[in-house]
């Protein structure tokens, strides 16, 4: 599953994702942002999206792994201002 959340941890969108991550293999991901649309993809397929109606800049991102299950994060600069590859 993959959420975006505000500030105080309320869900803004989710989406399923079963089968989209393994336990051998790191999966790259491409989160972007800008004038308060945000999207995640992989492959360069959007996996999920959304639009905050009152946007605010960008200080700070997060990605984690939940539930109990374990994980290893790689994070780097994006090519452009509001891109972060995972």
């Amino acid at each position: 599953m993959i959420l975006i959340v505000d500030l105080f941890a309320h869900m803004k969108v989710h989406v399923e994702t079963p089968g989209l991550l393994t336990n051998s293999d790191y999966s790259r991901f491409l989160i972007e942002w800008h004038n308060g649309h945000v999207k995640v993809k992989r492959n360069g397929t959007v996996l999920i999206e959304w639009q905050d109606p009152s946007p605010f800049g960008i200080s700070h991102y997060g990605a984690r792994t939940a539930w109990g299950a374990q994980g290893h994060w790689r994070v780097r600069q994006g090519t452009s201002p509001g891109t972060k590859a995972f």
